[in-house]
């Protein structure tokens, strides 16, 4: 595993399980994290029953767990809710993001 600084604003650990690679928050005080999430399931209209009360993320714009939580936490994603639902393309599957200390609000849709 390798630390990664990214101009000395964040940090990560990398680490490679076979051909992918994974990275996740090295700070636990991050408001979102790679492994604050549920998987809701493979298509759009598995989740359809959320629209309106949960952000969805483009998948366009947003391809991965990982890339959501570093967005959220660097300002680049916009999120003031504390849950948001983002697509992974690598698994191929709908997740349900949760903001820190918000498991309790994930776990009542």
């Amino acid at each position: 595993q390798w630390k990664l600084s990214l101009r000395g604003k964040a940090s990560a650990e990398v680490s490679g399980y076979g051909s992918g690679v994974v990275i996740s928050p090295a700070s636990t005080k991050e408001p979102f994290a790679a492994d604050q999430f549920y998987k809701l399931g493979v298509n759009r209209e598995e989740v359809r029953h959320l629209a309106g009360r949960v952000r969805l993320f483009d998948s366009d714009a947003v391809v991965s767990v990982n890339q959501a939580a570093y967005g959220l936490n660097a300002g680049a994603l916009h999120c003031p809710e504390d849950l948001c639902i983002v697509y992974s393309a690598w698994n191929r599957s709908y997740y349900l993001m949760y903001r820190r200390g918000q498991q309790e609000a994930a776990d009542s849709l």
